[in-house]
């Protein structure tokens, strides 16, 4: 058996193909919801698809593994089960210069690997693994908020377009923006071993019932 192309070009017919080739997809509304996708391969005509597609996944299992399905419009690579054209089976997407990779995430330390492994959807949301000097991984959303857990600084930091809040070791810092805002249904503590400070240019302290103040020491004024 000759290249797939010597094959078309003679239009042989095939019934199957011990190798991979590219398809775009189709369709991915699985009607037995098991993730599979329907195909285009460069041979069909524009109304012809092929049979359902499984799609691979690292680490699949029951109930388990990564599951990232194609979208409508992807290049992929196929491989058929047993050569069989009924039985396609997505190995993966495929880049080209129509189909482009997604934009780096900015990292330092450039020269070095490994360095960033991303996932990014198709809505703008990203995953970041830095396995470089900067040792931190980062959980970015198309809205601008982000996670970010990193080993190198020793912190994790939450934050939106307003409000940031750090953990390090020995440390919690929250910046609010214009307004802090701490509720509970029934009690709230605040302790410090050592000193607890309350500064602003008003501070107001305002209870439906009795309000005590104790200490060694009181200064008022």
């Amino acid at each position: 058996m000759g290249l797939l192309s010597e094959q078309l070009s003679q239009q042989q017919p095939l019934d199957r193909w011990p190798g991979v080739a590219p398809a775009v997809v189709t369709d991915t509304n699985d009607p037995d919801d098991v993730g599979r996708v329907k195909l285009k391969f460069p041979w069909m005509a524009d109304d012809v698809s092929s049979a359902w597609a499984r799609v691979m996944g690292a680490g699949a299992g029951n109930e388990a593994g990564l599951f990232i399905l194609p979208d409508v419009g992807d290049e992929v690579l196929v491989s058929f089960i047993n050569g069989d054209f009924d039985q396609p089976c997505v190995l993966g997407g495929l880049w080209s210069k129509t189909n482009l990779m997604p934009g780096e995430v900015p990292a330092s330390g450039s020269g070095e690997k490994p360095q960033v492994r991303t996932w990014h959807s198709k809505t703008g949301h990203i995953l970041a693994v830095y396995d470089n000097s900067d040792n931190k991984i980062e959980i970015l959303t198309s809205g601008g908020r982000s996670i970010v857990l990193s080993d190198k600084d020793k912190k994790i930091i939450l934050s939106t377009n307003a409000v940031t809040i750090t953990i390090e070791d020995n440390k919690l810092e929250i910046d609010g923006g214009t307004e802090i805002s701490l509720k509970a249904s029934s009690k709230v503590t605040l302790k410090a071993d050592a000193e607890l400070k309350l500064e602003g240019a008003n501070i107001n302290i305002e209870a439906s019932g009795m309000v005590a103040v104790k200490g060694a020491s009181v200064q008022l004024g």
